[in-house]
Order: structure tokens, then C-alpha cells, then sequence
């Protein structure tokens, strides 16, 4: 029993951290596309659920903002989908203003294409 408390004691405190500790700020451009973006925080960071209700596949750009901090994420959702973009702060947080725009996804348009993008981590984006 206890074992299973020194795992599981640290995931709820994750879990439970800093949730609501910040203003989060979401705008969205969805270009008439039936997109749901929702947006969760945790103590290490926080996360925009997209849910796509359309027949296509989409493509979507998530610009997230920490003061001079920038990041972009990009993710593919297939028809009737869902896809969980993540950011983790590397300063402190006061605010973050995320926007996220979407369109229809084309063949051969893959977030794995980009090299500027690893779809998988985090990355600073210089602009």
C-alpha cells in the first residue's frame, strides 16, 4: 500500500499544483471549420484539447505566449478526432495567450514535414 502512495502521491499533486494559478487567454481562427479548442492547466504546464467534429482531416497552428517567451505548435486532426497540444513554461508564468488558428488539412500536409517543428516537444520559435 504504501508503495503504491509514493507513486501515486506525486502524480495528484501534479495534477492538482498550480491549476488556475494564471490567466489564460485563447483566441481562435477556425476559418468556418467545426473545431472545439479547450484549454486545461497543470502544475508543470498546460494544454489545449482540439476536437475536430468536421469529415476532413485539419490542420491546426498553436501560438502560445509567456511574456517574451514564444512558442508554436502544429498538429493534424483526422476526421472526427482529437489532439492534445502541450506547453511547459520555461519562465515564470503570468499570463499566456495562446491562439489557435485551423484550416483544412491538404495531402501531404504533415506537422512532421516541417523541420522547424518537432511535433513531440516544446520548441523556442525565434521570430
Amino acid at each position: 500500500m504504501t508503495k503504491c502512495l509514493r507513486y501515486v502521491l506525486p502524480i495528484l499533486m501534479l495534477a492538482w499544483g498550480v491549476a488556475g494559478a494564471y490567466p489564460v487567454d485563447v483566441t481562435t481562427e477556425m476559418h468556418g471549420l467545426r473545431i472545439d479548442a479547450n484549454e486545461s492547466q497543470l502544475a508543470l504546464g498546460m494544454l489545449i484539447d482540439l476536437v475536430n467534429h468536421e469529415p476532413m482531416a485539419v490542420r491546426c497552428d498553436v501560438h502560445f505566449r509567456n511574456g517574451p517567451e514564444r512558442r508554436r505548435r502544429r498538429a493534424t486532426i483526422e476526421a472526427a478526432a482529437r489532439r492534445t497540444v502541450t506547453f511547459t513554461p520555461t519562465r515564470q508564468v503570468v499570463r499566456v495567450r495562446v491562439s489557435v488558428e485551423c484550416w483544412p488539412a491538404h495531402q501531404g500536409d504533415d506537422p512532421d514535414d516541417d523541420p522547424e517543428i518537432d511535433p513531440d516537444i516544446d520548441q523556442i520559435i525565434e521570430e
